[in-house]
């Protein structure tokens, strides 16, 4: 990708953290954006250029990918916000289907758990978390991808398990994680360089509580809403 993922506030600014919480070697699971937040950059900063089919090459691979990878240790940021506030770890299946139009519609979908820790900040900014906590979560997002797409990787199944390898310490830096694998920029010859964001759905669950974001894109109007919360 041509930009990796920004640096999140420090959440040593923004939560009742202090040296109350462990730094230990403790990662339950999480839901997390990675790619997303990118998009949602491009998407949003007017960043994403035009693009024509004369910059990658004339044949086009009319061939659909349909992958599943595991994700281990990612970190979960609040996109609203632009923190950090939970690790875990998902599996992330990837649908690309050639739209007749020299690029592919994408739909992503991941499904795992989260984990959080007491002191950080809730979803919704609100409220420090009153204890560690783990839960449960679902995104979906679709996107618009021109250019080709890499055969030389595969194209269906299992592509194997990803360790991110974020932390807590990289929370409470406000850092990302330290080893994202770079799908998009593996098997698309523009990588996230010309996206065009569709549609996000995401929902947190913890016992009874819900946090939900969502985010559609028609014709250029950007439409974000979040709502419910999770406090442990």
């Amino acid at each position: 990708m041509p930009r990796n993922h920004r640096k999140a506030k420090s959440p040593n600014k923004r939560n009742a953290v202090g040296k109350t919480i462990a730094l230990g070697k403790k990662i339950s699971t999480a839901a997390f954006i990675i790619i997303l937040v990118v998009v949602l950059y491009y998407a949003s900063s007017g960043a994403v250029r035009k693009f024509s089919p004369t910059t990658t090459s004339p044949k086009f691979n009319n061939v659909t990918l349909n992958i599943t990878m595991k994700v281990v240790n990612d970190q979960a940021l609040a996109v609203p916000f632009n923190y950090y506030w939970a690790l875990g770890n998902y599996t992330k299946n990837i649908v690309a289907t050639p739209d007749g139009n020299y690029s592919y519609l994408v739909t992503i979908t991941s499904i795992g758990n989260w984990t959080t820790f007491k002191g950080l900040m809730d979803p919704r900014n609100t409220t420090p978390e009153p204890k560690n906590g783990s839960g449960t979560f679902i995104e979906t997002y679709s996107l618009q991808v021109p250019g080709n797409l890499n055969l030389s990787r595969p194209t269906t199944g299992f592509i194997g398990t990803y360790n991110f390898n974020g932390s807590l310490q990289n929370i409470l830096a406000g850092m990302p994680p330290s080893n994202i694998f770079n799908w998009p920029g593996a098997y698309f010859s523009t990588g996230f360089e010309y996206v065009n964001l569709i549609n996000v759905n995401e929902t947190f669950m913890y016992g009874n509580q819900t946090y939900k974001y969502h985010y559609t894109n028609i014709n250029g109007q950007i439409n974000e809403t979040h709502s419910g919360d999770i406090l442990t």
